[in-house]
């Protein structure tokens, strides 16, 4: 399966870029890969979602009038247990890391593809 993929996607794509060499065909798979920025987006995701996970949440407002005149103002905030906050913050840190190796799990995978298609199309052209 992966040997047609290179013939009929890869192989043609590389003869469109044959000027070029492998370190800007790589970093132009970097660039426009789906997997790749898929998965640093992700990763973009995974790590905003860390900071906010250490501080508590929902937060509550109030303001109330009262027909003799007065005016109320509330706020109120639930509190989890402190080592809850912190383990969650945890939690997510791993997941923002667990991402993060992915992209460069995804990263690696096109870097390989690109090197095995532009060796083997060196080859070839060796050969003619």
């Amino acid at each position: 399966m992966n040997s047609i993929r290179y013939v009929f996607i890869l192989i043609p794509a590389l003869f469109a870029y044959a000027d070029g060499d492998l370190q800007s065909l790589i970093s132009n798979a970097f660039r426009q890969n789906p997997k790749v920025l898929a998965a640093e987006k992700e990763y973009s995701a995974k790590a905003a979602e860390v900071l906010p996970s250490y501080f508590p949440a929902n937060p509550t407002a109030g303001y109330e009038y009262m027909t003799s005149g007065e005016n109320k103002f509330s706020v109120g905030q639930m509190l989890d247990f402190p080592l809850k906050t912190f383990f969650k913050g945890g939690i997510k840190s791993r997941e923002a890391s667990i991402a993060k190796y992915k992209a460069v799990l995804a990263k690696a995978e096109v870097m390989r593809d690109i090197r095995i298609v532009y060796f083997e199309a060196a080859a070839v052209s060796r050969l003619a």
